[in-house]
């Protein structure tokens, strides 16, 4: 058997010629040809594809493979993919994920719009839907509202004066207080509400007991931070307002977000705040 390089004798069976190391045919016969061509017959022969009794080579898989899509690789910069130098990073990177390469969030008063559809604040978290906020409003109502009408009841048992009322068929006594009192009572009522609102919403989480169960929560519109007792008392107050102006202002305003390009409130826009799911 001789090397088909440089013509060396080699020994039968060798994978490597001993002089220069070439890598000899596999199935080289005796005499150092190459293998047989497909077709021949004999010792070492190949089969030749589609003959009687020889099954076809398969063709060579399309690119991505049988029945799989090629797709192209993510570009940098999209989701989750560092982006080049200098390049900005993904408008929606997920609230509170380290961005690449910079703030990766909108321009400061933009609002996006994520892949689900929702609506994404300007430092990338989801906005609440309407629904969650109708459902904190009415959690919160009943969270101050239930207490109230209790204490009241207390107070008009215990420090009201017994009249009757006069009907044309019965004499019904009641238990009244005067009517300074009754001021005195919507007044610390009043302030109650100021105070939960502003503290719960303002500080902390930016979440009302209300606000806790859907998930939702008072946010600046464009750090994402708290946005304190003030502004949180001036987002209360607002809508208090609205709705002390015979009613149908305050509903516009709980009725804003739906259309809003930001899901904010008028109270929202006079303070400057939105509502993220957290």
């Amino acid at each position: 058997m001789t090397c088909a390089s440089c013509g060396a004798e080699v020994e039968q069976g060798a994978s490597f010629c001993s002089r220069c190391g070439a890598t000899l045919a596999v199935g080289a016969g005796p005499s150092g040809d190459e293998r047989p061509p497909a077709g021949a017959t004999g010792p070492g022969a190949f089969p030749t594809p589609g003959a009687p009794g020889v099954p076809p080579y398969p063709p060579p898989p399309p690119p991505g493979g049988y029945g799989i899509p090629s797709y192209p690789p993510p570009s940098p910069g999209s989701y989750g993919v560092p982006p080049y130098p200098g390049q900005p990073a993904s408008p929606y990177t997920p609230y509170g994920a380290p961005p690449f390469g910079g703030s990766g969030y909108p321009a400061a008063g933009m609002t996006s719009v994520g892949a689900s559809g929702s609506r994404i604040a300007p430092f990338g978290a989801p906005l609440a839907g309407w629904w969650q906020r109708v459902g904190a409003a009415i959690l919160d109502g009943l969270v101050l509202g239930v207490p109230f009408i209790i204490l009241q009841v207390v107070v008009i048992q215990v420090f009201g004066t017994e009249h009757d009322i006069v009907t044309t068929e019965m004499v019904i006594p009641q238990r009244s207080i005067s009517r300074g009192a009754e001021w005195t009572f919507v007044l610390f009522f009043f302030v109650v509400q100021a105070i939960y609102f502003s503290l719960l919403n303002g500080r902390g989480r930016g979440q009302t007991p209300g606000n806790r169960a859907p998930g939702i929560a008072v946010r600046d519109l464009e750090t994402g931070e708290a946005i304190g007792g003030g502004r949180g008392l001036l987002r209360w107050f607002v809508r208090f307002f609205l709705y002390a102006a015979l009613i149908l202002p305050g509903i516009l305003n709980d009725l804003y977000p739906l259309w809003d390009a930001r899901s904010q409130s008028l109270a929202d826009k006079a303070a400057r705040s939105v509502m993220i799911r957290v």
